[in-house]
């Protein structure tokens, strides 16, 4: 007899933050996590977090940049496998995770980023970029869908 154990989850929320710059030319805000991967600002909820409020809260904590005006009512979601021999915040050695991250996307009226003092552990770095710079400079295949699916939906 084999005994499959479930796998662990985890949900996150992010927003995927665009600014229009001076020549009308659309920017993508990517943070690049303490493991080193470059992606849009997500987290966790607290308790009592709608998962829009959380996305907000998150690009605000990680960015310093508040408030941003939804563009959309659609919403993107990645779904990606952590493997068992990398360890996380919310996972330990030796299992495997299944990782789902909702996003919305989200108009700022700023480009100013002021990483928190607090945030420095966990917020390596956070640029703009083009929509092209975007794509080349995102680590993983699901969050470049991420944006090019964006890309149609505001552009639509």
């Amino acid at each position: 007899m084999v005994i499959i154990k479930d796998m662990l989850k985890d949900e996150s929320f992010g927003v995927v933050p665009v600014f229009v710059d001076q020549n009308n030319i659309m920017q993508f805000l990517l943070v690049q996590h303490a493991a080193g991967h470059w992606s849009f600002p997500k987290g966790h909820k607290e308790a009592g977090e709608t998962s829009l409020v959380t996305a907000r809260r998150e690009l605000a904590e990680e960015t310093g940049i508040v408030g941003c005006y939804i563009l959309t009512s659609d919403t993107f979601q990645e779904t990606f496998l952590i493997p068992s021999n990398v360890k996380t915040i919310h996972k330990p050695l030796g299992e495997e995770m299944k990782k789902t991250v909702l996003y919305y996307v989200g108009q700022v009226q700023t480009d100013v980023i002021n990483i928190p003092p607090e945030q420095k552990k966990e917020i390596l770095d956070c640029r703009w970029f083009s929509y092209e710079e975007a794509l080349k400079k995102i680590t993983f295949k699901e969050t470049r869908e991420i944006l090019m699916n964006v890309y149609k939906s505001i552009n639509k």
